[in-house]
């Protein structure tokens, strides 16, 4: 019992050390972090040195681009890198690329108030996925493809080495061959992608045009001063064109959060001339 209260007192004791000299821990969380992060890619590293004879896939992939299921092949499994490693001085973010956008956005929101530059709209993607297989977002009209954030990563390659802070300066062929290749140059472990500030609100203009030439004359003269162009086209005569714009204040407006029997793309099919909406930003992803 003695024991147990001395050890008690200790901590309690270290606690309050740390919070009276106000140290920010951050770097060590993110030294354990990148430490987690290289074990689990050793790991994975071996598995494929040590693997049989034959083909490999990653376990859970899915066959969405239409290529062959292989018999017999072997399942690698990279869910471990799936920890935020952390912040670089300059705002970018480092990353196992097996986190999801949502795990991603969750930490660069809370701990940091800023996002990535390009959102696609489906939470549970994984970071490494998307650069593998090209991805973007309504963002895409101002920063580009998804894999235009990427500064470096690094590449496990089907013999079990790793090619690590692959970027424009160094492998550049590998680095610019990734976005597209499905895996077939290897697998991405770790990513690091610049980022911008977050903004709290989204407001939309959604402008119904009666032909693709209205529409993209539309983009061309309003779309320079907008962050988001997005659009739809529910016949060859009836095409909406939504133009987003981050903000951080609503500015009076109501929050448009579409749940129930709201439903936001019979919002815009149902839009006369020109309409409005204002949402919170992942609301609007």
């Amino acid at each position: 019992m003695l024991f147990l209260t001395t050890l008690a007192s200790i901590l309690i004791l270290i606690w309050l050390c740390w919070q009276l000299l106000d140290i920010d821990l951050a770097p060590v969380a993110d030294l354990i972090s990148a430490f987690d992060h290289a074990r689990n890619v050793y790991k994975c590293s071996l598995a494929l040195k040590h693997r049989d004879e034959g083909p490999v896939t990653l376990k859970g992939a899915n066959h969405a681009f239409g290529l062959a299921r292989l018999e017999g092949a072997q399942k690698l499994d990279l869910s471990a890198l799936n920890k935020v490693i952390g912040m670089e001085a300059d705002g970018s973010v480092s990353f196992g690329a097996s986190c999801t956008i949502e795990e991603l956005l969750g930490y660069l929101q809370v701990c940091h108030n800023r996002t990535l530059p390009v959102i696609p709209d489906m939470k549970h993607l994984v970071m490494g996925g998307i650069v593998s297989g090209i991805g973007g977002g309504s963002g895409s009209w101002k920063e580009g493809a998804f894999h235009d954030a990427v500064i470096d990563c690094d590449v496990l390659l089907a013999d079990g080495s790793v090619v690590t802070k692959c970027s424009p300066d160094y492998h550049p062929k590998l680095f610019y061959a990734l976005p597209g290749s499905l895996g077939t140059l290897g697998y991405l472990t770790r990513m690091r992608m610049r980022t911008i500030p977050s903004h709290t609100y989204v407001h939309t203009r959604n402008i119904r045009c009666s032909t693709l030439a209205e529409f993209v004359r539309l983009v061309q003269t309003e779309g320079e001063n907008a962050d988001f162009v997005d659009g739809t086209a529910f016949a060859p005569d009836h095409l909406v064109c939504v133009l987003g714009y981050k903000d951080n204040n609503r500015r009076g407006r109501p929050l448009d959060n579409f749940v129930n029997h709201r439903i936001y793309w019979k919002a815009l099919r149902d839009t006369e001339k020109e309409s409005q909406h204002c949402t919170r930003l992942m609301d609007y992803i």
